[in-house]
């Protein structure tokens, strides 16, 4: 044995250059593979579980990197057409209790297939109720300057808020979420709407079938003083949601 080793050292040293592993030796590399192989599984586990089951709050997130929330309710016998409606809330007043009252109740708004309720100027989500799967019903936050009131021309004192629901608009095109319900309606916080009423009257009248829709959409009329659609509730198709949204920039030019 002696021999052999200073044989092999005279072979390294003239350049020979040879590599013996023993048996155990490679034994033990097996086993330090087995288990490096081992602390990158649980480490990838460990990640995936705190990304999944810790819980994730949207006051440290940027305004671009708030998703609308849309709550889609469940029910055993889908309603043709079908509704998606939102609202605009004010952080301040009685909108704030208004919408909470009737989130509780699951009316108005809340007794559409789907709907979400924006908050102007505030950064931060505002709770408002909790539903029986014990998920919490948030608002989703599109600051920015608020409504003001102004004077037009013929018509005396309004409220000058297209800036607010312009943000709110421009949320939902991003998202695009009317594309998936028949109709988008937008409601203020102190309308009486009854989500099933307007399901019914537009189911029977064949005028607003979106199954023949036109390329500009249909709207509701809702005011016969001025014939036009009037801010409190604005029922569109959802083909003219997306020729509001391709024509946006007339809109805002005029």
């Amino acid at each position: 044995m002696p021999g052999e080793a200073a044989e092999l050292l005279e072979d390294a040293a003239a350049g020979d250059a040879r590599v013996i592993v023993s048996a155990s030796g490679v034994d033990q590399i097996r086993r330090w593979r087995f288990v490096a192989v081992v602390i990158l599984c649980f480490a990838l586990a460990l990640a995936v579980t705190r990304a999944v089951l810790l819980p994730k709050t949207s006051t440290s997130l940027k305004e671009s990197q708030w998703d609308t929330e849309v709550v889609a309710l469940e029910s055993s016998r889908p309603r043709r057409p079908s509704l998606y409606c939102w609202a605009v809330v004010q952080p301040h007043g009685y909108e704030l209790a208004n919408m909470r009252s009737m989130c509780k109740q699951r009316i108005g708004i809340f007794a559409c297939d789907a709907y979400t309720v924006f908050s102007d100027r505030k950064r931060h989500p505002l709770e408002l109720c909790t539903l029986d799967s014990n998920h919490t019903v948030r608002t989703v936050p599109i600051p920015g300057p608020p409504a003001f009131h102004g004077r037009m021309r013929g018509i005396g004192r309004v409220m000058m808020n297209n800036n607010v629901f312009l943000r709110a608009w421009k949320r939902i095109f991003r998202q695009g979420i009317y594309k998936e319900y028949d109709w988008s309606i937008k409601v203020d916080p102190d309308t009486v709407f009854v989500p099933q009423r307007l399901a019914s009257i537009i189911e029977h009248d064949h005028r607003l079938n979106v199954h023949h829709d036109t390329i500009r959409g249909r709207y509701v009329r809702n005011c016969w003083r001025y014939h036009s659609m009037q801010g409190p509730l604005e029922v569109l198709s959802r083909a003219a949601v997306t020729h509001y949204q391709k024509n946006l920039w007339r809109c805002k030019k005029h």
